[in-house]
């Protein structure tokens, strides 16, 4: 079947080229030429449709069907990869003391459980007559913040804020401890349930930069020793 399908192909071509010599004032050489250069055409043509094969479109990538799903969302190319919004101690998003002109993602639920410790000698009172050279002070606190995105723009926040602070000064060789004499100020100084609620607006703008601006409310405890 394929060689009759060649032979036809080769008589068409041959009558096209008898035709182009006929209507045009060319030289046997060239028809000749175009005669061979069709018939080598058609019979490639059609050993390609014998065989089955489509060589001439192999390389061409199939189109993209319509109702193909989108490419999953990236990391955006204004944030480093991994990275994640922090709250700070007043619960909106910032660094450790310090709030910034950022909401979060939208619906974005963040918690956080700060805590410090610190602990020093002669912090405030410096007397060889003292144990450890003078005063020890020790230091704790902690604080449970939440912020919530409702909005690309707003942050809804707060926190719950605790602390403690010891001051001690003992004079050396006595026992109990004991404090200077004529001291005036207390041992501990504690302050527990401090409540902060606020919110916060920011937008961004161009080049990078962002504006905000947070307004909110903090109802202190008692100070108690």
């Amino acid at each position: 079947m394929s060689c009759c399908v060649l032979v036809l192909g080769s008589e068409r071509a041959d009558r096209a080229a008898s035709g182009l010599r006929s209507a045009s004032p060319t030289d046997d050489s060239a028809s000749g030429g175009t005669s061979r250069a069709t018939c080598r055409g058609a019979s490639g043509r059609a050993r390609g449709h014998a065989d089955g094969s489509t060589s001439g479109h192999s390389n061409v990538a199939p189109p993209a069907l319509a109702g193909a799903p989108p490419a999953p969302e990236g990391e955006t190319d204004d944030r480093p990869r991994g990275f994640a919004p922090q709250n700070s101690l007043a619960g909106s998003v910032g660094l450790l003391r310090m709030g910034s002109a950022e909401v979060g993602r939208l619906w974005q639920l963040r918690l956080g459980l700060h805590g410090e410790y610190f602990n020093t000698n002669r912090m405030l009172i410096e007397d060889s007559s003292m144990t450890n050279g003078g005063d020890t002070n020790t230091r704790l606190q902690g604080a449970l913040t939440f912020g919530l995105t409702p909005l690309e723009f707003m942050e809804i926040f707060g926190a719950v804020l605790g602390s403690g602070n010891r001051n001690t000064r003992c004079q050396v060789g006595v026992t109990p401890c004991t404090r200077e004499a004529g001291w005036s100020d207390p041992e501990v100084i504690k302050a527990f349930g401090d409540l902060i609620l606020g919110t916060k607006l920011a937008y961004a703008l161009p080049s990078g930069l962002s504006i905000g601006g947070e307004l909110g409310f903090r109802l202190m405890s008692s100070v108690g020793g």
